[in-house]
């Protein structure tokens, strides 16, 4: 089904299509929980079961779904979640006979604090502050070549700031940015992504691996609305995007009253719309959505046949 390996090099991901795996934690409180939150402490035993456990599954149906950049499950606890995660996903991986110059391992690093309360937002010291600490758990684990520094969810410029000031510590290593916008398409302290992305050009010094910008846990409209204004503004593409495939999880979406109506295909041709090279499914989406998007991703990767 996904014959096609090809090994991937450091400016690859500046040029070529790839793949996300799911919301882990979003996924685990659908099928371990009924619907409701996982805490702290069952996140951390699952990981702790590593690549046998609910967490290993998952990532595993991704991977062999088509998923070839793993985003770690440290969204919500970083600092303890680190270890366990990334032994996991490479256990994982290793498990599949996946090597490792054959996918990317982004190291989510999530948000301060909450990614759904701008007006919680930290300010650039805090945010850089923050991320700095982290930065400096995972530098051991960030000197691969396939690795990419990965901030998602994130709702403020003022975090965003934080980030790419604290991400000059790794300024060999990919550093992404994804944000998660309103249904206008908005950042949620209602600043415009392009102006964002104009204070992260600032915030940066002497990077020598490039910087991804994207969006997720929003709907497709929102993102499309936001590329718009980021092409107009600044002459650039949303480099990611992974939008939900329901509300039931998340905040803003394309769904209706906590109905999954985003069916793999739906969501496939939708982030296909957005068109970005770096391509997923945030909250509500599984191994299924997985795939179209990599069938899809393939495609274009290949380009048309002779």
């Amino acid at each position: 089904m996904f014959s096609e390996k090809r090994i991937l090099r450091h400016n690859d991901l500046t040029k070529d299509y790839f793949t996300l795996n799911t919301a882990t934690g979003t996924r685990l409180k659908e099928r371990h929980n009924n619907g409701s939150d996982v805490s702290d402490d069952q996140f951390l035993h699952f990981l702790e079961q590593g690549a046998q456990g609910p967490i290993g599954e998952l990532i595993s149906q991704d991977s062999t779904s088509g998923a070839n950049i793993i985003v770690t499950p440290t969204f919500r606890k970083p600092e303890e979640f680190y270890e366990p995660a990334i032994k996991t996903v490479n256990q994982v991986q290793e498990n599949l006979g996946k090597k490792r110059d054959e996918w990317w391992l982004a190291i989510d690093f999530g948000t301060e604090k909450d990614c759904y309360s701008p007006e919680k937002a930290p300010d650039e010291y805090e945010a850089r502050k923050f991320h700095e600490d982290n930065l400096q758990r995972t530098r051991k684990h960030a000197n691969s070549e396939n690795t990419v520094l990965w901030f998602e969810t994130i709702n403020s410029i003022s975090e965003a700031i934080g980030i790419a000031v604290a991400s000059n510590l790794q300024k060999e290593v990919p550093l992404a940015i994804c944000f998660v916008l309103d249904d206008d398409g908005k950042l949620l302290d209602r600043n415009e992504l392009w102006e964002a992305v104009n204070e992260i050009k600032k915030a940066v010094k002497k990077r020598t691996a490039p910087i991804f910008i994207g969006i997720n846990c929003c709907g497709s409209e929102a993102a499309k609305t936001a590329n718009n204004s980021l092409q107009k503004n600044v002459g650039r593409e949303i480099d990611i995007s992974y939008i939900n495939a329901s509300d039931r999880c998340g905040k803003y979406s394309d769904g209706i009253n906590g109905v999954v109506s985003l069916d793999p295909q739906n969501l496939s041709r939708k982030e296909q719309e957005i068109g970005s090279r770096i391509s997923g499914v945030c909250c509500g989406g599984t191994h299924e959505h997985v795939h179209k998007i990599s069938e899809v991703q393939q495609t274009r990767s290949l380009g048309p046949s002779d």
